[in-house]
């Protein structure tokens, strides 16, 4: 009798540790990884369509840091959803850039262009591909770049960011 309550309570933790186990088994405790957009995320592309799939993507320190491209001076810039632009600065010991921030309170989701060239200061409520700005010449700090482009969750306290690859942009 013992030895079958024993075979029988085995069984259940077996069963009890391959249901938990699988679970648990692809996280990495410690290690902050981008986040995945929701299964249809399709982004405009926000640069004209014929550098679209140009895209390379960026990492800093191996982790996702966006889509970088290399544009011709006065190619434009598109807003990848509609939403509310503000200005912003990416400050570091080597350089200050500045930002485009285009946030869509709807999704929850801020796309965030870091560019060359004078301050962005407009505030101003945008249409999905509509025109933003345009690139400039100079390229950022440490790159071939003078447009990169990243888009963070805004519901989560530290706003992670969504690994967009150039393939999730479309042109419509």
């Amino acid at each position: 009798m013992r030895r079958k309550l024993l075979l029988l309570f085995l069984a259940l933790f077996v069963v009890i540790l391959v249901l938990v186990g699988g679970r648990f088994a692809t996280r990495r405790p410690g290690k902050q990884t981008a986040s995945a957009p929701a299964p249809a995320a399709r982004f405009f592309c926000p640069v004209p369509k014929q550098y679209c799939k140009t895209g390379k993507v960026v990492t800093l320190k191996g982790q996702y840091a966006g889509v970088g491209y290399a544009l011709p001076a006065g190619a434009g810039l598109y807003a990848v959803f509609g939403g509310g632009l503000r200005p912003g600065w990416a400050v570091s010991s080597a350089s200050r850039e500045p930002l485009i921030i285009l946030e869509n309170k709807k999704l929850k989701l801020e796309a965030v262009y870091r560019v060359t060239g004078p301050s962005f200061t407009r505030y101003d409520v945008v249409r999905q591909g509509e025109k933003i700005a345009e690139a400039q010449e100079a390229s950022l700090a440490g790159s071939d770049f003078n447009i990169v482009i990243y888009i963070r969750r805004t519901d989560a306290k530290n706003k992670p960011v969504v690994s967009v690859q150039p393939a999730d942009f479309t042109t419509l």
